[in-house]
């Protein structure tokens, strides 16, 4: 595969032996009854708790009011669905500990609704008796009282203005968004299997049968399976490597093993190996589920938008890497993983700094390696619009030197000016981005696989793209957003495009605001796409690449996907802003032979932007080429220490080189 050359081997895809300990174990153990709900770190000698579990034991349920049967180990924090009002209260001192602006989860429990039962209520379910935790009352119960937002309690937790409603209120749910109305909460007899209680019993009208809604975990008619919900990844990564059992994203491990993915069953101590000089070695920390899990916003699924979830994918990926690049032992790492999950909780517009200060926080007092860096060989994943922006800078260096790996990456050079909009900005000597630290990697998208064996001919099938075409319908297409008014959107790209362009102003130019139909179509009929950012990162590049139009990027200062690594000359065509009046004349002028040069470059290199490993894509590969080269580099500045160098701006392509 001709892009394998240009990633090369530099981070040893080859096996290698890893170092064996030959000093004894060092194994600790962890307090007696910790497997019943939880696994043993031995490295630790920590308990590591199930979702939902705390304790040294991990024998303390932090949320027993959210139980839906007397005899249920799972219990569920989400809001959309109504649970009691003590079940709220106990979410809430968990998700904000010290008040409203404490608060980590993207969801907000104060706006749920709630209901409360007669005081000393008790039933028999079971043959069980309990108090009805969060089982949705039946209609026919007596005594149960409804609201909106929990009605505050003896313990100072406040929701705010209280409201009773009605149960006819209460059990109509809100729908999607721009939907004319939700679904209709049932008690779960109504449904098949009583859901197993693990799901919620719906109704979307009165003429249809209800049926349940499994949550986050958990599939099947009657909620009976354990696993991922459909159109999820896998709930656990790695399925656990068959050593353990899915607990909605907890991996609850045969005793001996522990870990993300159960695949730990062996300490080691600081005399096991050397740290690794030459090839790449990344450890992954274990992060308690209270720092980093899946929460449940609705029931089942998270509300993640899949464009966002290449943290996700490389994840599932790097701990199914069954090359030596993967070490369970830190000892001989040179980079480190914290998979702090940032995206679950900011979401893309959110804060990511009170989730990602508590992650490093915990990582650099529980573990030796941070400190000895000052987190300069660890990375973390920020997917989010606008990525590290507005993380602060040598105030904080123990967040500022983690790398930073992002979709967003806006350096600010030369200390230019901050754009309109950008005023939260705290590095203003850098931006978001340091490109001798961060990582641009490219993002990921639900059908890369299927649109790129239809693009390229995977499998036999015929392909749409073909490298050797000129084609003819248009000179350059765009759709999407605008924002006329907005200058902090695309730092203003798209508004001046689309006013000079746009509306059918020039014959060969597209530009269209709103989505379009037969998008595929549309790029595959023009010489050229236009790929500017949006409220932080866009998609469009990896799309063009995929679908084999040729990129035009109008970026300034913004560092594309693997652009260390990829020659952006070969295949895009780079202008910046203040050259936008002239595009029509600038694009017409490149030559037919240097066009079908530049398709022969998305041709080859279109594999960069796939992380489908199925549909040939390496995306994968090079986000390890792109450790192992800041690997080498934090290696070289051991002697040599590396000043910040003021860099050439990104913005410049193969227009400026033929001086146009």
């Amino acid at each position: 595969m001709a892009i394998a050359a240009t990633v090369g081997h530099r981070w040893a895809i080859a096996a290698n032996i890893r170092h064996k300990s030959s000093k004894g174990s060092y194994d600790k153990q962890c307090p007696a009854g910790c497997e019943v709900h939880g696994n043993c770190n031995r490295a630790l000698g920590r308990c590591e708790c199930a979702i939902g579990y705390s304790g040294p034991d991990c024998a303390t349920p932090l949320w027993p009011a959210c139980k839906l049967h007397p005899n249920a180990t799972e219990m569920f924090c989400g809001e959309w669905y109504p649970k009691s009002c003590e079940c709220l209260r106990q979410c809430y001192s968990h998700i904000c500990p010290k008040g409203p602006q404490s608060c980590e989860r993207l969801y907000d429990l104060t706006n749920a609704k709630c209901f409360e039962r007669q005081p000393g209520f008790e039933e028999v379910l079971d043959g069980a008796k309990w108090d009805g935790g969060s089982l949705l009352p039946d209609a026919a119960e007596a005594g149960v009282k409804y609201y909106h937002k929990a009605p505050q309690k003896s313990d100072g937790k406040s929701f705010g203005v209280v409201r009773e409603i009605e149960r006819e209120e209460f059990v109509k749910l809100q729908g999607p968004a721009g939907s004319k109305g939700g679904p209709t909460a049932l008690h779960p007899n109504h449904c098949p299997g009583n859901c197993s209680y693990r799901g919620a019993c719906m109704q979307d009208d009165k003429e249809q049968q209800p049926y349940c809604l499994c949550h986050y975990g958990f599939t099947g008619e009657r909620c009976e399976h354990v696993g991922a919900n459909p159109g999820h990844q896998h709930a656990c990564w790695n399925n656990c490597q068959g050593r353990g059992v899915c607990r909605r994203g907890f991996c609850h491990c045969q005793k001996g093993w522990w870990g993300k993915d159960c695949g730990r069953s062996r300490a080691f101590g600081a005399h096991s190996a050397r740290r690794a000089v030459h090839k790449l070695r990344v450890y992954a920390y274990d992060l308690p589920w209270e720092l980093a899990y899946q929460p449940e916003y609705h029931v089942g699924w998270r509300d993640h938008d899949q464009i966002y979830m290449a943290w996700q994918v490389f994840g599932e990926l790097f701990f199914n890497d069954s090359s030596a690049v993967r070490t369970d032992n830190p000892y001989e790492a040179n980079m480190f993983y914290i998979p702090a999950m940032t995206y679950v909780y900011s979401s893309n517009l959110g804060d990511t700094l009170v989730h990602s200060k508590r992650v490093i926080d915990y990582v650099r007092t529980t573990w030796p390696f941070f400190n000895r860096t000052k987190g300069l060989d660890h990375f973390m994943w920020l997917t989010n619009d606008q990525g590290a922006c507005h993380w602060p800078g040598s105030t904080h260096p123990e967040m500022a030197n983690v790398i930073k790996v992002v979709h967003y990456a806006w350096h600010n050079p030369f200390g230019k000016s901050i754009p309109t909009g950008w005023n939260r900005l705290p590095n203003k000597h850098w931006g978001c981005f340091h490109p001798l630290r961060d990582i641009s990697a490219a993002p990921y998208w639900l059908n890369q696989a299927g649109v790129a064996a239809a693009a390229h001919g995977l499998q036999g099938a015929k392909p749409t793209f073909d490298v050797k075409a000129i084609p003819a319908e248009r000179l350059l297409f765009f759709a999407g957003g605008i924002r006329h008014g907005d200058p902090s959107y695309s730092h203003g790209v798209r508004q001046e495009l689309h006013t000079r362009f746009g509306r059918g102003q020039h014959p060969n130019i597209t530009i269209h605001e709103g989505r379009c139909e037969n998008y595929s179509a549309a790029l595959q009929g023009s010489k050229y796409c236009l790929a500017p950012s949006g409220h932080g990162w866009g998609i469009r590049l990896s799309q063009y690449m995929i679908q084999g139009c040729v990129p035009v990027i109008i970026q300034d200062d913004i560092y594309q996907a693997w652009e260390d690594l990829l020659p952006y000359a070969d295949f895009s065509v780079r202008l910046p802003m203040s050259r936008i009046a002239a595009l029509p004349e600038l694009l017409a002028s490149i030559p037919d032979a240097d066009y079908l040069q530049l398709r022969a470059g998305v041709a080859k290199y279109w594999r960069a932007f796939v992380w489908d490993r199925a549909a040939g894509g390496m995306a994968y590969d090079f986000m390890m080429a792109s450790l192992q080269n800041r690997m080498l580099r934090l290696q070289a500045r051991q002697f040599h220490p590396l000043q910040q160098q003021q860099q050439q701006p990104a913005g410049y392509g193969v227009a400026e080189q033929r001086g146009l």
